[in-house]
């Protein structure tokens, strides 16, 4: 047991025991007073009292302990507590104990008398009254005045940055990011207190630096959550903007994520658990930016294959208009930049960009021809309402076209004005109107879908929307648009069967069941057409999958992959799903392969992810699907980490992949494919 230097701690008093008589002064009877301390509590003050020992006065009356004979009560001042031993006070002739806490003292009076001098301190309605006799009254009072303030500080600031800390956990478990932060930034406000008053007190306080160690240890582990918590958050904020194609704030976002990670592991106090959990957010973040980076150019390409893929000139229209948007974003987005952060060099895309503008053009120019022709041939049958429509929605398609030319195409836009002059002036000598608004919605006459002339492909087509055939099939003609999504238009054959004209856009997935006569044939035979995307390129491979049940496509994919060059394993028979291995190629494949008939959205693929946070070596999940996929869907792949694998692309592996002598009957493609 140390000592200070002041003398007011005497080494007998600490370690001694024993009765005295008249010559020598006694200690305490059973051990000596520093046994009633702990091993790292410093005493600062250590007296004894005269002989009347200790006096306690409570609501319930007076007590006095007073010490056995020979002995004397001896009291220990620490940083922490007062410590009062009677010695040979009890009946068996033991010592009776006394702990105070210096937090419980609320004052402190000393009184010195010619004989006798006292020191009392309260506690609440309790009293406690000694006499010092080693030392002074004015000595203890000191003391015990300063050490307990001091210490009932050091006890309320300390349980404040407690109370903070538990504050900011609560407030960290609901998500409120704002009010943890200055709750934390509270408990550090405290902690500087906190240590004033560890300093104020007159020796080193080992178990009072260890308290205050340990709540900032807590401190320092909420202040991580938070850190960690806020990178999450911007991570979370970053795939938002992704997914609303603001791809330069989703950027910028998931960088300043990065920067928390990487203040974190600057920190030299950082244990090894919480370094190793920041690592993993910093390699989830560096793999955010991965795929981040060719997202722009991705979402460009699936409109663009949108665009290939319709078979309506206005709705192409709408995807090249979305196509050519998407370009020119990922052309925009590193422009200025001395570093770039998007996939896509500028050559390649101011080439795809005139590619898209000249096919924007093209595809508004043909749904104008395609409603101005159906306006001439409905004002020829007398349908002069139904005509002034579709000269309504030809005008529509000139007026955007010219739009477009103005931004895209100048040289374009003189012609473009000229023929919509025309359509103008065709649609003031319409008459008013006609009888054709009469006809009972229950009488519509429907399009037979089956004929008994076999189709044939028309030699020498041109590119156009749909893809003309022969037949000698008598068709009825009528003009009418239904709340189902059927739309005919038609004209009556002439009395002489010579020419018979037919336009027809039915809106269903299987494009088979969507004929149209296209042209008025000049050789007394009628002119079959059904849309392009029936026989687009690979067409008969695409076609040949939706035949194909479930357990046969998952038959057909693996024989695609393994021709590709991949190893092909089934590790549960009951699931559709294989994965697949590449030598060279460190990631596996999770081909998860779905026939459902019913449409792909954002909630299916993000069912097969595995989380942003997938360690490297998980399998990359791979969604093979016959069924159709929403654009939605596309996006949220991209941004999840899942790569789609639609009807048309599985068609155009298998075409890659298949044997050409066996199929050497089947049509040659006419159109290349879209962007991959």
């Amino acid at each position: 047991m140390t000592t200070d230097d002041a003398g007011i701690v005497g080494e007998a008093l600490l370690t001694e025991t024993g009765s005295g008589g008249l010559l020598r002064d006694g200690y305490l009877a059973e051990t000596p007073l520093e046994s009633h301390l702990d091993s790292r509590e410093q005493p600062q003050v250590v007296f004894a009292t005269d002989a009347s020992g200790v006096r306690h006065e409570s609501p319930k009356g007076q007590t006095t302990h007073e010490p056995g004979s020979g002995y004397r009560t001896l009291v220990a001042l620490t940083t922490h507590r007062v410590v009062l031993v009677v010695g040979g006070a009890t009946d068996d002739g033991g010592d009776h104990p006394v702990t105070i806490p210096l937090t419980d003292i609320d004052h402190v009076a000393a009184s010195t008398g010619f004989r006798k001098s006292t020191v009392r301190f309260w506690i609440g309605d309790h009293v406690w009254e000694i006499s010092p006799e080693t030392t002074d009254a004015e000595t203890v009072e000191t003391y015990l005045s300063k050490a307990s303030q001091r210490r009932i500080r050091f006890e309320r600031l300390l349980g404040e940055a407690e109370d903070a800390i538990v504050d900011a956990a609560r407030d960290l478990r609901n998500g409120q990011f704002e009010s943890a932060t200055a709750a934390l930034d509270q408990a550090a406000d405290r902690f500087d207190d906190v240590r004033e008053a560890v300093e104020a007190f007159p020796a080193d306080v080992p178990a009072m630096q260890d308290r205050v160690r340990a709540t900032y240890d807590r401190y320092r582990k909420e202040r991580r959550r938070l850190l960690l918590a806020r990178a999450e958050r911007k991570r979370e904020r970053a795939r938002t903007a992704w997914r609303g194609e603001s791809y330069e704030r989703a950027a910028d976002t998931f960088e300043r994520a990065r920067e928390i990670c990487e203040a974190l592991l600057d920190r030299d106090e950082l244990p090894d658990e919480a370094r190793a959990q920041v690592l993993t957010m910093l390699s989830a973040i560096d793999r955010d930016l991965d795929r981040l980076a060719v997202a722009p150019m991705q979402v460009a390409r699936v409109r663009h294959r949108a665009a290939v893929d319709a078979s309506l000139p206005g709705e192409a229209a709408e995807h090249w208009r979305a196509a050519f948007d998407r370009y020119r974003t990922v052309l925009e987005l590193d422009w200025g930049r001395a570093e770039s952060r998007f996939a896509g060099g500028n050559n390649q895309i101011k080439a795809r960009l005139a590619t898209v503008a000249d096919e924007l053009l093209a595809a508004r120019s043909r749904a104008a021809d395609q409603h101005r022709a159906a306006a001439i041939r409905l004002t020829r049958a007398g349908a002069s309402a139904t005509a002034r429509e579709a000269y309504a929605e030809a005008s529509e398609h000139l007026q955007a076209a010219i739009e477009i030319a103005r931004e895209l195409d100048p040289d374009a836009v003189d012609g473009l004005r000229s023929q919509l002059r025309v359509l103008e002036g065709r649609i003031e000598r319409l008459p008013a109107a006609d009888s054709e608004s009469t006809q009972a919605a229950d009488q519509r006459p429907r399009i037979p879908t089956e004929t008994t002339t076999a189709i044939r492909p028309f030699a020498g087509g041109d590119r156009q929307e749909i893809l003309p055939v022969r037949t000698h099939q008598v068709l009825p003609a009528v003009h009418r648009q239904y709340s189902d999504g059927d739309s005919i238009l038609a004209i009556p054959a002439p009395s002489n069967g010579a020419d018979v004209t037919l336009a027809v856009h039915r809106p269903v997935d299987n494009s088979d069941g969507a004929l149209a006569i296209h042209r008025p044939a000049h050789d007394g035979e009628g002119t079959l057409a059904i849309p392009r995307s029936v026989r687009e390129s690979h067409g008969w491979y695409v076609r040949r999958l939706r035949t194909l049940d479930a357990e046969t496509l998952l038959r057909r994919v693996r024989w695609i992959w393994r021709n590709l060059g991949w190893t092909i394993d089934r590790p549960d028979p009951d699931a559709p799903e294989l994965l697949a291995t590449r030598s060279g190629v460190q990631a596996t494949l999770r081909l998860r392969v779905r026939c459902h008939g019913d449409p792909v959205d954002s909630a299916v693929v993000s069912g097969i992810a595995h989380g942003q946070d997938r360690p490297e070596h998980d399998p990359w999940p791979v969604l093979v699907t016959t069924d159709p996929v929403d654009p939605a869907a596309f996006k949220t792949a991209i941004s999840a980490g899942v790569t789609i694998v639609d009807r048309r692309s599985l068609g155009e592996l298998w075409y890659r992949t298949d044997d050409p002598p066996e199929h050497a009957d089947r049509p040659t493609p006419r159109q290349a494919a879209p962007p991959s």
